[in-house]
């Protein structure tokens, strides 16, 4: 009999940094535990199949602050951290604190496709390019 793998079996799977140390679970922890002080709302969460890969949300206001309650309402970015350390924003909507959205508000902050070569380099990455938004955005 042939053995299927399920959806839960495909999901808690995965090493990141192909190094085989970590896997993309104790990641995803840690990550999220880095963030809990640092923004009022994140999330990091897994691609399903294909590549390894984890998908980090980051906003800078509360969830309560969203217009009609869609993220995509507020200042955010999304990163993704592949299983080889590279790391980029595919998405952002970011604006100086308390202005409107338009195209002539963007912060001009950009994160520049990088590799990380641990999680805690990726961490740090990441922290970086949260405080030059707070700091070009002034959160």
């Amino acid at each position: 009999m042939k053995h299927v793998k399920l959806y839960e079996d495909f999901v808690t799977e995965g090493i990141i940094f192909n190094n085989e140390t970590l896997n993309l679970e104790d990641a995803m922890v840690q990550i999220k535990q880095s963030l809990v002080d640092v923004l009022p709302y994140s999330n990091v969460s897994k691609g399903a199949f294909g590549k390894d890969t984890i998908f980090v949300l980051a906003c800078f206001e509360p969830k309560s602050e969203w217009n009609y309650g869609i993220m995509e309402n507020s200042n955010y970015f999304r990163m993704s951290i592949y299983d080889n350390g590279k790391m980029e924003v595919f998405t952002q909507s970011l604006y100086p604190k308390g202005e409107t959205a338009s195209w002539d508000n963007r912060l001009k902050v950009k994160f520049r496709k990088s590799t990380a070569k641990s999680i805690p380099d990726a961490i740090s990455r990441l922290h970086k390019f949260i405080d030059e938004v707070k700091k070009v955005g002034k959160y």
